[in-house]
């Protein structure tokens, strides 16, 4: 069933990257040039330019994650994996497949 928490974000790879063009930005290079030395859209470049001429360096340096955080850890995920991949049956459900409405019973 699950094996392992989905894919993440490489956060760092993308600072990394965004260090690079504020760098390339320093050097006198164009939105264009970013744009292709890094293989971005047209709006990112411009996008990253805007923020490098209002805040620098610091400003493209990012938050370290994108989106809401998550409302499971991973210990809770692990647990959570562990009562999945014993079934309904241990949770006094009398069939074999797991619905949202029990899987929301157990979580809760």
């Amino acid at each position: 069933m699950f094996t392992t928490l989905p894919p993440r974000r490489d956060f760092g790879a993308l600072k990394a990257r965004r260090m690079h063009a504020a760098a390339l930005f320093a050097e006198g290079k164009s939105q264009a040039d970013v744009m292709r030395l890094l293989q971005v859209s047209r709006q990112t470049a411009s996008r990253w330019f805007q923020t490098w001429k209002r805040h620098g360096r610091r400003g493209l340096a990012g938050t370290g994650r994108e989106g809401r955080p998550p409302k499971v850890g991973p210990e809770e995920f692990k647990r959570l994996e562990r009562a999945l991949l014993r079934g309904p049956g241990p949770y006094g459900y009398s069939t074999d497949r797991w619905t949202l409405a029990c899987i929301a019973a157990v979580i809760a």
